[in-house]
């Protein structure tokens, strides 16, 4: 099967403990609405992701998966523009029911954000 510059494969996926804990403790933060952001640079050469949704952002597992399901489409269109970047999204619970639409715009501008910049801080 021929691999596309676009396909989300295991290479782009943050998979050790200690890929997350480096990413939360060196990377730089940006808090939104529904999530936060935790971005370090690597030694990799490539973009990858990392994503954590608690059972507390809803005890529905297809709530949970959907949303892992929206980030990853998203990041697998915006690899390319990022640099050699880990970016490790966080979802965090809201006190109101999940808005979508509010958390695709939020996506959108976390990866604009992060397209512009380079973190500076990590490895």
């Amino acid at each position: 099967m021929k691999k596309t510059p676009n396909e989300f494969s295991r290479s782009r996926k943050m998979t050790k403990g200690d890929d997350f804990k480096s990413a939360i403790k060196k990377g730089d933060k940006q808090n939104f609405t529904t999530f936060s952001l935790y971005s370090c640079s690597n030694g990799i050469g490539r973009a990858r992701l990392g994503i954590s949704i608690s059972r507390k952002v809803s005890k529905k597992a297809v709530i949970r998966n959907m949303l892992k399901r929206i980030v990853r489409e998203m990041f697998r269109t915006r690899a390319g523009q990022l640099k050699a970047v880990d970016c490790f999204f966080k979802v965090r619970p809201t006190g109101y029911a999940f808005n979508r639409f509010l958390f695709k715009q939020e996506l959108i501008e976390s990866f604009c954000t992060l397209a512009k910049t380079k973190p500076s801080r990590g490895e």
